[in-house]
This record gives structure tokens, C-alpha cells and sequence, in this order.
């Protein structure tokens, strides 16, 4: 089996794991120890801010030094673009104008379409009905959100940076050739955007050393999100792989 430190770091609430032969040893967030409420800001672009003191808690807590681990995994879903025809990154200027006339609705539906998440049935309905609606619930959001809670309207401003993040990654699928670490490749039933799915296929063919799975009715959420083929929303339904593809180190 093996020996393994668990860093996720993405958005909000970091936090630490290890993992020993398949057992979770130790696990802590962020913080507990900085005392500052969900770790940091729920941006994108801070996933440079680790859960270092988690980290550091949980291999002390485990009887563990750096140098005792076999593997370090960070949870991401890279953005990935194959092209740079600008088709899922052009949005973004009418999405800074609309953000700047405070018309947060709009701008998070001009997202949604430039993302290409929309649902075939809000792509009939008109845009000033869909703003009304998303409005109305980001209201509510707000009336209801519990103190320290991120909510929908704080988080719109930094949708721009994931659709600056695909522009830049855009047509970089080459680099990945260089990645000479093992490297499990989890994927899932996710039909939009569509650019998911030829991401996914062509790390597949380019990663020197990897384990690629698909996990059928699963999508973005992960095991996170109940779906029929995880109603629990538990991660049991990932766990054997993940197991698997450590035992095999």
C-alpha cells in the first residue's frame, strides 16, 4: 500500500489528510489553526494558500515526516481548452461590464452560457426572465445565509478568473507530455461544457504514466453530489479506485 498526504486547497475550507494502508490516520482544516473562518477567501486564485498547518498537524499526528510519504495528491479540475478559437473564453468582456453596472444576474448568465452549462430548456427562455429569476434567488441567498457564508453574489466576481484561466491554458495539451509523475485520471458522464469529455481523452493519450476512470452518472460534483447512481452522494463509490491505484505504487 502506501503512504499518502491528502492537500486540498481549491476555493474555500482547506484542509489536510493522511492516509496509511488504506486508513484514514489523521485529517484537520485549515481553520482550526489560523482561526480565520472557511481558511481564506472562496476564490479561484488562491489556490496557492495551502493548508499548511493542517498539513503539518496531520503527519505529526501520524508519526510522519515528508520524506516517510509515497505521494502527495491535490484535488483540481484543470480547465482545459484543446484550441484557442475563443468559443468558451469570449464572454468575459461582456461579463466585466455587466459586473461593473452591478448587474450581477446578468453577468452570472452570461457566464453560464459562455460556459456552455446552460440546460437546453433555460436556452428558450428569454434573458431579462432568466435575470429576474436568478435575482430573486440570490435575494433569498442572501437572506438566508448564515454569518461567514459565501454566497452567490459574493462569489460572482470571480467567475471572470476561470474563464481567464481557460484562455490561458488554451491549446497547452503538449505540456502535459513532461508530467513524469503517476497519475490517476478520474472522469465521469459530464456533458457540459463540451469541452470536458475531449480534455479528459486527450490527457488520457498524453499522460506518459497514468490510470485513467470513468465513473458512469457521475458529473461535475463528483461522489459529492446524490445523483441515481449515487443517491447518498457518498465517496464510496470512488474510494475502490482510489485505493487501488495508491496499493499499486
Amino acid at each position: 500500500m502506501a503512504t499518502v498526504l491528502g492537500i486540498n486547497a481549491v476555493f474555500h475550507d482547506p484542509a489536510a489528510a493522511t492516509v496509511v494502508d488504506g486508513d484514514i490516520v489523521a485529517a484537520a482544516e485549515e481553520e482550526r489553526f489560523s482561526r480565520r473562518k472557511h481558511g481564506k477567501e472562496a476564490v479561484p486564485f488562491s489556490t496557492w494558500e495551502l493548508p499548511v498547518e493542517a498539513a503539518r498537524w496531520c503527519l505529526a499526528r501520524s508519526g510522519l515526516r515528508p520524506e516517510d510519504l509515497d505521494a502527495v495528491t491535490y484535488s483540481y479540475e484543470p480547465a482545459l481548452l484543446l484550441d484557442r478559437s475563443g468559443q468558451y473564453t469570449s464572454w468575459t468582456g461582456r461579463f466585466d461590464q455587466e459586473m461593473a453596472r452591478s448587474q450581477v444576474a446578468d453577468a452570472l448568465i452570461t457566464s453560464m452560457y459562455g460556459f456552455d452549462l446552460a440546460p437546453p430548456a433555460l436556452r428558450l427562455m428569454p434573458r431579462r426572465l432568466l435575470a429576474a429569476a436568478t435575482s430573486a434567488a440570490m435575494k433569498k441567498e442572501d437572506a438566508q445565509a448564515a454569518a461567514g457564508t459565501v454566497t452567490m453574489r459574493q462569489l460572482a466576481p470571480t467567475i471572470r478568473y476561470e474563464g481567464l484561466l481557460l484562455a490561458e491554458t488554451a491549446g497547452s495539451i503538449d505540456a502535459f507530455a513532461g508530467v513524469g509523475a503517476d497519475v490517476l485520471l478520474m472522469g465521469g458522464d459530464m456533458k457540459r461544457p463540451a469541452f470536458i469529455r475531449p480534455a479528459f481523452d486527450a490527457l488520457a493519450r498524453t499522460l506518459p504514466h497514468h490510470r485513467s476512470v470513468r465513473f458512469p452518472g457521475l458529473d461535475h460534483g463528483g461522489s459529492s453530489d446524490p445523483s441515481p447512481a449515487n443517491r447518498g452522494g457518498q465517496p464510496g463509490v470512488v474510494a475502490p479506485d482510489v485505493l487501488k491505484f495508491f496499493g499499486q505504487r
